[in-house]
């Protein structure tokens, strides 16, 4: 269920596609798929974050970080097991 709505907010853009596997398999390549957005879609990745309702703060602060992707998937994928969580909780 995580590949399913991870890919369809961060596949469109670069072309990659997110494979099931375990956590740190998506993870590493959600990775890849933030630095072409960092450095070729940085305002569509601003449009993701808000949409997906990524802390403002923590976005901020993992920008400034050395692997600023690897910190900026470590929230987007923190931020939709919430969402997910959410879901199967009241529906």
């Amino acid at each position: 269920m995580l590949i399913r709505y991870l890919q369809k907010e961060f596949t469109e853009e670069t072309g990659l596609v997110l494979q099931d596997g375990t956590e740190e398999d998506v993870l590493l390549a959600l990775d890849k798929i933030i630095v072409v957005y960092i450095n070729h879609h940085f305002e569509k990745l601003l449009q993701v974050m808000y949409r997906m309702d990524v802390d403002e703060q923590k976005f901020s602060k993992a920008l400034l970080k050395k692997r600023s992707s690897l910190e900026i998937a470590k929230l987007v994928i923190s931020r939709e097991k919430q969402r997910i969580d959410f879901r199967k909780r009241y529906k």
